[in-house]
């Protein structure tokens, strides 16, 4: 499946998405609701030397963008992550997966 297939705004130019080379899929593992938002700025803030691109997709899940697969590595090392104290399960992207394919229920560390 083509990432730009994935993103659940318009408002989002498709050659933002659909040239991904080196991503992430991350995932909220609570109830709490978060907003798209704050997801985005603490991890752009946490990971500012990394140049990531961060893209809301459906259902609480982003897509995470990197310009190398060494920034993506030195992300994978980082983990596991945690979103205001709550665990955010990153798993790579892949093309050929639809959204409901991923598997959010492991976090490597």
């Amino acid at each position: 499946m083509d990432c730009e297939q994935l993103i659940d705004d318009e408002d989002h130019e498709p050659s933002l998405a659909g040239d991904v080379k080196f991503g992430l899929i991350g995932k909220l593992l609570s109830p709490k609701l978060a907003v798209e938002n704050t997801v985005i700025q603490t991890f752009t803030n946490n990971w500012m030397e990394e140049q990531v691109e961060v893209f809301p997709l459906k259902n609480g899940v982003f897509l995470f963008k990197f310009p190398s697969e060494q920034q993506l590595l030195r992300i994978i090392r980082r983990g596991p992550w945690l979103f205001d104290e709550e665990p955010f399960v990153m798993v790579p992207f892949d093309h050929a997966f639809s959204l409901n394919e991923y598997d959010f229920s492991k976090i490597s560390y």
